[in-house]
């Protein structure tokens, strides 16, 4: 669901002034992308290995991060509650005037960040989307994302946290600068 989006705002940007966070576009761009990566964990070509909470560049007119925010911090040890909130804010530092930063979450793996989203400390401009039934999406307001585990959505046959945990609502995010 969110690879069309991100791949959708690469089209329109200048690679030479965009930044990815996580390696995961790059895979599937055709054209190949020529764009800056940064990936803390993932050695490859063409990707610098760095921390999103104290990498410095840019200006970039688009930064973007397909499900990746979400781990930064949590997926390290010791476990850093707020730092993918702060990373957020780091990147956002590294907009051009007129820049904008897209990143999808999935809610319900980073709960910290998940309350930094719904509760707009982030500032960013956020959309959620559920799964209602395979591969079948629907957008949904922040409430519809709050503490449904093991509950069917209302309407649909999802049940938040399965079959796929963290992935049956994205938030999609946007920051200008």
């Amino acid at each position: 669901m969110e690879i069309p989006i991100g791949l959708g705002e690469l089209a329109k940007a200048d690679p030479r002034r965009t930044l990815e966070v996580g390696n995961v576009l790059r895979k599937y761009a055709r054209p190949p992308s020529a764009h800056e990566v940064i990936d803390k964990y993932e050695h490859s070509a063409g990707v610098v290995n760095a921390d999103a909470l104290t990498f410095s560049g840019g200006p970039y007119d688009l930064i973007v991060s397909i499900s990746t925010l979400e781990h930064v911090g949590y997926d390290e040890e010791p476990r850093e509650a707020g730092k993918a909130a702060r990373a957020i804010e780091n990147l956002r530092g590294l907009l051009s005037p007129g820049g904008e930063m897209l990143a999808t979450i999935p809610i319900g793996y980073n709960r910290d960040l998940d309350d930094a989203i719904r509760d707009g400390s982030l500032g960013a401009r956020v959309s959620y989307l559920a799964r209602v039934a395979g591969l079948r999406w629907k957008q949904v307001g922040a409430g519809d994302t709050r503490e449904l585990h093991g509950w069917p959505w209302p309407g649909t046959d999802a049940v938040y946290g399965w079959p796929w945990p963290g992935a049956n609502v994205l938030a999609v995010g946007r920051w200008d600068s």
